[in-house]
């Protein structure tokens, strides 16, 4: 981290005491205002450092949900792997709709 390992630096954050739901939010759209929160907060990047030490371990499957060090769960995944060129990107599937079952890509 690049403040302290122990997140003592979240006591800082410009979040604090905002509903975590506006970090959350339910479509793109509606990200407006959590990243002006994360524009102006002094430990931004520090935010973000430990959401990516954190979501490391399973961005290989696409979990990274909500607003972050003032990224969305997709920036942060590609932020990943990029440091990290042998994660394994999302699987991605042809799905057959005749029997609902995914198929080989020819």
């Amino acid at each position: 981290m690049l403040d302290d390992d122990k997140g003592e630096w979240r006591g800082r954050a410009a979040c604090i005491g905002v509903d975590t739901e506006i970090f959350f939010p339910t479509h793109r759209d509606h990200d407006a205002a959590a990243m002006a929160i994360c524009a102006g907060c002094p430990v931004r990047a520090e935010c973000l450092t430990a959401a990516l030490d954190e979501e490391r371990p399973t961005t290989s499957y696409g979990f990274s949900y909500g607003i972050r060090g003032g990224k969305t769960g997709y920036a942060r995944r590609m932020l990943l792997q990029a440091a990290y060129p042998s994660m394994q990107k999302r699987p991605t599937h042809q799905v057959s709709h005749r029997v609902g079952r995914p198929h080989a890509k020819d």
